[in-house]
């Protein structure tokens, strides 16, 4: 099912009101009170039976809990001493909180006192910090990745993994993120990876949009590496080209109304350096061998363009506290309504000037038994001199929730991605772990348009391992793959079905483990029998995440992360 019909079919988002963890108890009216003293008191989770044991043998390698700093909270809270308490910022620091990735859920509460003043009470529980996610390949392990979510209470997370290099060498990974810096809400991260045979470094940092509230946002960012693009072919070994790339961009946009429409606009400018090696090799289990071909010579070439634009967007949004869609049955904030941004930007181009036009828009609408979103983000360059269209760059997805009570879960989805005109070396691989199908991990075959639908139906019970949630589920992904206009593309098609064991520590965490076992139905593709694959993390935090493998292929940054506002909703479960 293609994106666009998807598209046209879910024009919406949002989600069923539902409850939290039993905190503080209704808010008192403060329309219009003085702010005199903002009291928080965080929460550390319930350890507990099956949570205790988690405690215990995270403990053991180092990654114990600490409770989150008062003063981490109090830089996301919308309500300031000496300002004047409304009931809008009292929800909206409830749901900011709420949503950071290391919070469980939180309940902003105003307190009456005499003359007119108020006082902010601000009550949290943590989530279990422990990360982690591994995969298995050929039958032996071939990744391991541990973390934490809230390293000393102090909004840190750091994740760092290993991964098998089979035939090359060994690879690893660090990221490091920061949430709140200087006493303001800015996010600031770092990684650092080291693959078989590329690597690369990325640093940002933001003050995203996150309350209509705000008075804007701000965003800079970098990352340079050695990739190779891959194109995975099933009747020979796989074909790479090195790419040498640095990208860096800034932005950021201020805040206005017009009517009910939230507006934001401001300006932006966007680099990026990148320089193909002149020859491709062949990826074989030996070791990288040239393949003296003038295919992608004639292609592609060096690219050295640094552009300045203009960004506006509108949104016409509202929030709405749910339970039990991607999190097994934790409290997540949706998004309802509409927003779209737009990218305008030209400059130098490889001496050539040019026109880079980039947009992003995400609905959604939710009743209170389904929700129905979608979200697309895409790039088109026109060059002054060629008079010619290149880069058309897209990416998205569509999803239908509905629920049968409690307990019962139905997920219909359909993810699109697609380069066209490509200047960048870029492939896209069936069996990619964010918007491949599942069990195709290492299928040889790739191509320069993929769609693929999935299903899943999952059941899930409350404090089924003493004070924890676990679940199960079914699912069966359907992919097209079409050779478009990349260097030895392939068409070709890919089925699945699989199993997942879902868990969540304590009962009604955010965070939820996830251990997939996916059977691909398709012989000859080079996919190598049953994926498993264990993950864990926060599937409400987003919407939709670009797969990398599309990302490689743009020429600027996706538009909602110049923009710095995340769009939350029904979160695609971490797979």
């Amino acid at each position: 099912m293609a994106l666009g019909r998807t598209t046209a079919l879910l024009f919406a988002s949002g989600f069923l009101v539902s409850g939290s963890f039993p905190l503080l108890g209704q808010q008192a009216r403060c329309d219009g009170a003085r702010i005199v003293a903002i009291e928080i008191a965080p929460g550390r989770p319930p350890f507990s039976g099956a949570a205790r044991k988690w405690q215990v043998a995270a403990r053991a390698i180092g990654l114990h809990h600490a409770t989150t700093d008062p003063e981490v909270l109090r830089a996301f809270l919308q309500l300031r001493v000496g300002g004047l308490c409304t009931q809008e910022r009292l929800s909206e620091s409830e749901r900011v909180l709420r949503g950071l990735p290391f919070i469980a859920d939180a309940h902003v509460k105003a307190e009456p006192l005499p003359g007119n003043q108020v006082r902010i009470q601000v009550q949290t529980v943590d989530e279990v910090p422990v990360l982690a996610a591994g995969s298995i390949r050929r039958g032996a392990p071939s990744a391991l990745a541990l973390g934490n979510a809230n390293l000393g209470g102090d909004g840190v997370r750091l994740f760092a993994g290993v991964t098998r290099g089979f035939a090359y060498r060994n690879g690893g990974f660090v990221q490091l993120s920061k949430y709140e810096l200087f006493g303001a809400p800015l996010i600031g991260n770092a990684e650092a990876a080291r693959g078989p045979i590329d690597s690369h470094v990325s640093m940002g940092v933001s003050w995203p949009f996150l309350s209509n509230l705000q008075h804007g946002s701000w965003q800079a960012a970098f990352r340079a590496g050695d990739d190779y693009p891959t194109v995975s072919r099933a009747d020979s070994d796989d074909l790479a080209l090195q790419v040498h790339s640095q990208r860096w961009s800034v932005s950021g946009t201020a805040r206005s109304h017009i009517g009910g429409v939230i507006t934001l606009a401001g300006p932006a400018i966007i680099g990026l350096h990148s320089r193909p090696a002149s020859t491709p090799v062949f990826v074989t289990d030996s070791g990288l061998v040239s393949f003296p071909t003038t295919v992608y010579q004639e292609r592609y070439s060096n690219i050295n363009a640094v552009r300045g634009g203009v960004l506006g967007g509108a949104r016409r949004i509202s929030y709405q506290t749910v339970t039990g869609f991607d999190a097994l049955f934790a409290s997540q904030d949706v998004l309802n309504g509409v927003e779209a941004g737009m990218l305008v930007a030209s400059g130098a181009f490889n001496q050539h000037g040019d026109f880079l036009g980039a947009g992003a828009m995400y609905a959604g609408r939710s009743g209170t038994r389904w929700l129905a979103a979608t979200q697309i983000e895409s790039e088109a360059r026109r060059d002054f001199v060629m008079h010619d269209w290149t880069s058309t760059i897209t990416s998205g997805r569509a999803a239908l929730y509905y629920k049968f009570g409690e307990p019962w879960l139905l997920q219909l989805d359909n993810e699109y991605s697609s380069i066209v005109g490509s200047l960048i070396p870029a492939a896209l691989a069936i069996g990619d772990p964010i918007g491949g199908v599942r069990g195709y991990a290492g299928a040889r075959v790739s191509g320069a348009t993929r769609d693929v639908s999935r299903v899943e139906l999952r059941w899930a019970r409350r404090d089924v391992f003493r004070r924890g949630d676990a679940g199960i589920s079914v699912f069966s992904d359907a992919g097209t793959l079409r050779a478009g206009d990349i260097p030895f593309g392939e068409n070709t098609t890919a089925q699945s079905v699989g199993v997942a064991l879902l868990a969540a520590f304590p009962s009604k965490s955010k965070r939820v483990y996830r251990l997939s076992f996916a059977v691909p139905l398709r012989h000859g593709l080079g996919a190598s029998g049953v994926e498993v694959r264990f993950v864990s993390g926060d599937p409400t935090a987003t919407f939709w995440t670009e797969p990398g493998d599309v990302t490689q292929a743009r020429l600027a940054p996706v538009p909602s992360t110049l923009f710095s506002w995340p769009t939350v909703g029904a979160g695609r479960p971490d797979r």
